[in-house]
């Protein structure tokens, strides 16, 4: 079956899914997952696939950094609308 769903709209599910991740592994674990472990646990080709959604989450606003001292993205926080945006995310999927 086509995939009808345009490449941005493909990006955005993507995206969202790290982010329905992040809060997953945050909830499970009470510390934030690395890059690796997002790229591994979204069967991505790279960390770096990892680290361009993280980057883009944290530029719409859904999702805060704090930088480890090695640079790795650590300390990842969900906003309020980005916890609006993934539960909507998530009731969509469940239907």
């Amino acid at each position: 079956m086509p995939n009808h769903r345009s490449p941005r709209k493909l990006r955005r599910y993507d995206r969202l899914a790290v982010l329905d991740y992040i809060d997953t592994y945050q909830r499970t674990h009470r510390r934030s997952p690395s890059q690796r472990m997002i790229a591994q646990a979204l069967t991505m080709s790279t960390p770096s696939a990892a680290h361009t959604a993280i980057h883009a989450l944290k530029r719409q606003g859904l999702l805060m950094i704090g930088l480890s001292p090695r640079g790795w993205p650590a300390n990842l926080t969900i906003t309020e609308l980005g916890q609006a945006r993934l539960q909507a995310w998530r009731d969509k999927e469940e239907a």
